[in-house]
């Protein structure tokens, strides 16, 4: 079932797994993506769903096309760098989704091979849930983390005008009989959520934006003139605003055997079936042109086993 922010129970559309990729996949390929790259966006926006993330499901796609870099030419994506534990990707202006894929490929053969490995990406943007491409790491047997860099949205405590990102960043672990993942931000609402929110004409949750005037505001247009709260709150002179937090908690999550095949596995290296899945709110897009993975076997954790790769 996919639904929308701030909308009725008439209002709400409900599509199959099966039906809403192929909507996704179609859609992708009239706005000029080719059959491989809409296959791995769509395999992306569709594992959001099923994981609950309705934002950054299918309504992504309008925020893939009207994005200020998606006016701009888009090259094949390359390998400007590479060792034996590392690599970077020159993103040539792909959505992050697409490259993201290819350095979550790579992070996962050099890791494997030499025990620990490194991969950044540049020139991409709009990377999409980080805890994504944790789960494929994790699944793989490894243990990895993942960081974006982002807009400057975020008030810091106490200020009024955006001056820091959002930043994002999760860790994936191996565990049985599923990986935990812990992927998080900084900031107390996600860009996607606000974006699908002001294009519906809703109301934000309250305590999460100020106004250009540092007032605190539900109304997306005057949020967008002025900065999301930071998830540690903000504070006035004499006034204290709350901040809302969510817990960590587990979910079983049984759909993935209803999705489909676009041309490979949705995450490469994961059992179909029930899996757990730790979830935890984070703030904002993956808008920034930096990505950075890290990835590492379990064995290496340890300084012994670890000293003979590092060395190289």
């Amino acid at each position: 079932m996919f639904t929308s922010v701030n909308s009725s129970p008439a209002a709400r559309v409900h599509l199959t797994l099966e039906l809403a990729s192929r909507i996704a996949f179609d859609a992708l390929v009239r706005v000029g993506y080719d059959d491989e790259d809409a296959e791995i966006v769509t395999a992306h926006l569709i594992d959001a769903a099923a994981c609950g993330y309705e934002y950054s499901g299918l309504p992504k796609i309008l925020e893939i096309v009207e994005a200020p870099r998606a006016k701009y030419p888009r090259h094949p994506v390359k390998w400007l760098r590479e060792t034996r534990m590392s690599a970077l990707l020159d993103g040539g202006n792909n959505v992050g989704m697409v490259t993201m894929h290819h350095a979550t490929d790579r992070v996962i053969a050099l890791a494997q091979s030499q025990g620990f490995a490194m991969v950044g990406v540049t020139r991409s943007w709009m990377s999409g849930r980080s805890a994504y491409y944790m789960e494929r790491v994790a699944r793989n047997g490894l243990v990895g983390f993942h960081t974006v860099s982002s807009a400057s949205l975020v008030a810091p405590p106490g200020g009024a005008r955006p001056s820091i990102g959002t930043n994002p960043i999760a860790f994936g672990f191996p565990c049985y009989p599923d990986p935990l993942i812990i992927d998080i931000g900084t900031s107390a609402i996600m860009g996607t959520e606000f974006g699908l929110i002001r294009r519906r004409g809703g109301q934000l949750p309250d305590n999460v934006a100020l106004d250009s005037q540092g007032r605190p505001t539900r109304d997306a247009e005057a949020a967008r003139a002025g900065a999301f709260l930071s998830m540690a709150g903000h504070k006035e002179p004499r006034r204290q605003v709350p901040f809302r937090r969510e817990a960590i908690t587990w979910r079983e999550l049984s759909s993935r055997d209803q999705i489909p095949h676009l041309g490979g596995n949705l995450v490469p290296g994961a059992r179909r079936g029930d899996r757990g899945e730790v979830q935890m709110r984070r703030g904002g897009l993956g808008h920034g042109a930096r990505r950075f993975y890290d990835g590492l076997t379990p064995a290496a954790s340890t300084p012994e086993k670890a000293a003979s790769p590092l060395r190289q």
